[in-house]
């Protein structure tokens, strides 16, 4: 019964966060956090050529770091970019539940969203992964290459 619930759980805790603007106003034109502090990730995410031509004006960025104990995101990115490369900045100012700490290692994963929605994954996204995944908190010149359309 509790495998079960996880799943579902954890849907729940992403859509509640993704439609409440993953703790900021409105989706951002960069990845810099308006506040924070301490550790941070930063790097760029680029489009990989193969993907470029499915990338549209207006798609959604998530940049997500997860813990590897914990299913759901510790921390989120949400962005509009006009342009590749994308600078981002993932800090404490990001994370999406108060009482959990950024720090230690994650694992840090980008998908451009047709949607908006943080919870579909439908034909036309794409996605990547952070090169060298797990990432530990403090790193920089982090590389996310968005290259798998799903």
């Amino acid at each position: 019964m509790r495998q079960r619930l996880y799943p579902v759980l954890a849907f729940v805790l992403l859509a509640a966060f993704a439609f409440a603007g993953c703790g900021c106003s409105k989706p951002s034109a960069t990845g810099t956090p308006a506040a924070g502090g301490g550790a941070t990730i930063s790097g760029e995410v680029t489009l990989a050529p193969e993907v470029a031509a499915k990338f549209k004006p207006g798609m959604t960025l998530f940049i997500v770091a997860r813990k590897p104990e914990m299913r759901p995101p510790v921390a989120v990115i949400r962005a509009v970019p006009t342009a590749f490369p994308f600078k981002f900045t993932l800090s404490q100012a990001n994370v999406m539940m108060p009482s959990v700490k950024f720090e230690g290692e994650v694992s840090v994963d980008a998908r451009l969203d047709q949607d908006g929605d943080a919870i579909s994954r439908e034909p036309g996204d794409i996605a990547g992964a952070a090169k060298g995944n797990p990432v530990k908190v403090g790193a920089s010149g982090v590389e996310i290459r968005l290259d798998s359309a799903l």
